[in-house]
């Protein structure tokens, strides 16, 4: 047997496809990008007072959402049941938020 009987067709590849570094770094400055526009629709006072906590809300949540798609990897194969939790979760604290705000409200 030589040093070339090694077929390369049943080796194995790594189960999990890493992104490269541009996805991280778009991730990061769309990051900051949410942080900054937070900061600039509660420091720019010409901004009503009514837009300024719902927007903020909206920036979290997309950035929520965001965060969980690239950092944690909810994309990629095998994460089913952190996307089951996920949503289980989300269905059950959406009425729970809505019901206390409209107690207290």
């Amino acid at each position: 047997m030589g040093a070339d009987t090694h077929d390369t067709s049943s080796q194995r590849k790594p189960a999990v496809k890493h992104d490269g570094a541009k996805v991280h770094l778009v991730a990061f400055f769309l990051s900051i990008v949410f942080t900054l526009l937070a900061f600039i629709a509660v420091g720019y006072e010409a901004v009503p007072r009514g837009f300024v906590a719902p927007f903020i809300v909206l920036l979290a949540m997309v950035q929520a959402g965001f965060q969980l798609y690239v950092w944690m990897h909810l994309k990629d194969k095998g994460h089913a049941f952190a996307k089951i939790a996920i949503a289980g979760g989300t269905v059950v604290i959406i009425p729970v938020v809505v019901t206390f705000i409209f107690w207290i409200w």
